[in-house]
């Protein structure tokens, strides 16, 4: 329990550590939908983006499928309309989950 509650806290430092690009999908998962994590969202959507583009690039596999599975849990009807729309350029998240985000 001490544990979890040490992620929540630091989540914001976390997600900047280098160590973040090497955790496995399940963990990333369960770590992105703790509601209660100290981070702002538009960060995390940008780490999450780096894992996603390591692991594309060690698997060589396209970004937008590597990240398909992380970018359910990151809250992105929380962002700035001008985040959303750079995100949108990007075309690596699926549509139906930008979708929800306009919502």
């Amino acid at each position: 329990m001490a544990c979890v509650k040490f992620l929540k806290k630091r989540a914001h430092k976390i997600i900047k550590s280098p160590s973040f690009l090497n955790l496995s999908e399940s963990f990333l998962i369960k770590f992105l939908q703790d509601d209660d994590l100290n981070v702002y969202e538009p960060d995390l959507f940008d780490a999450v983006l780096k894992c996603g583009e390591v692991k594309a690039k060690e698997e060589n596999i396209p970004l937008k499928e590597t990240i398909a599975n992380l970018m359910k849990y990151v809250r992105l009807s929380t962002f700035p309309l001008s985040k959303l729309e750079e995100i949108l350029k990007l075309d690596i998240i699926p549509s139906e989950i930008m979708l929800q985000a306009f919502r």
